[in-house]
């Protein structure tokens, strides 16, 4: 009897020195951030800011813990309830993650994260050292700053996306951009109904980011903070200038790799 196995190799298994499974910290934490369908044995890659809450809660109620009545806040509470073994990793029926254009995810982290002051804004603000007030903080001095590894590396939320990634290769690489492709693969492949959260959690700052703004890099968080009250945002393209994209390129280089290998790279913000 021949038996057909996948080969499942793990990204970052060997990224640390010292060989402890236990301690290598890249290795777990893509880990964690790797949750499994209890229907089929897939495996979803979950990235921050990557319509991980639609996924998470729909994962929810596909593996029998909520309704599509209940709070979609169950979620931040549970991050890991759905966690694999590494048994149960490596043999995975199917594994899928989505990718976001990198330029779209850092704007939309800028403005929920820390336009908003949640408490990432005040990770942040620990992160630089306090060397500027959140409410004076600019978009392009908070990218400035992310050319600095522990700030860049302080939260999940602008985190590379590439550090999330469990597998050396997925069976599919989604792409936010194209969301109703998402949704239609995974009912067909996985019987997975994909229920969108956005509204219910407010998370979706693009709707709002319909007014262009010329160089909306210099205005302070406050200034932003006071537009968003009124539902009413620069276009994410307002948020770059040639300085800034050069930085995004070269902070985010191994994203952008990634993304135009996998995806299309027509749904980049910018062209190359």
């Amino acid at each position: 009897m021949t038996i057909k196995v996948n080969i499942r190799k793990f990204k970052y298994s060997d990224a640390n020195t010292n060989n402890l499974l236990v301690n290598n910290h890249p290795f777990l934490l893509s880990k964690r951030h790797a949750l499994k369908h209890f229907k089929t044995g897939a495996i979803y890659s979950f990235i921050p800011k990557n319509a991980c809450s639609t996924m998470r809660f729909s994962l929810a109620i596909e593996n029998g813990s909520l309704s599509e009545n209940s709070n979609v806040n169950w979620i931040h509470s549970n991050n890991t309830t759905f966690n694999a073994s590494l048994n149960e990793l490596y043999n995975a029926t199917y594994t899928f993650v989505i990718l976001r254009c990198p330029y779209r995810r850092l704007v939309s982290s800028f403005l929920d994260k820390i336009v908003s002051k949640k408490n990432d804004a005040w990770i942040y603000e620990s992160s630089i050292n306090y060397e500027i007030n959140i409410d004076d903080l600019t978009s392009q001095e908070f990218v400035k700053h992310l050319k600095k590894r522990h700030v860049l590396k302080s939260n999940i939320h602008w985190r590379p996306q590439t550090d999330f990634l469990l597998y050396e290769g997925y069976d599919d690489y989604f792409c936010l951009e194209d969301f109703e492709a998402i949704t239609t693969k995974l009912e067909s492949k996985l019987n997975f109904k994909v229920i969108d959260t956005r509204a219910k959690l407010n998370h979706n700052s693009s709707k709002y980011a319909t007014n262009h703004y010329d160089k909306a890099y210099n205005p302070s968080v406050k200034d932003i903070y006071f537009l968003k009250m009124n539902n009413e945002l620069p276009l994410y393209e307002s948020f770059y200038n040639e300085e800034i994209l050069g930085s995004i390129k070269n902070i985010y280089s191994k994203d952008f790799e990634v993304y135009r290998h996998h995806l299309d790279h027509t749904y980049l913000l910018f062209a190359d």
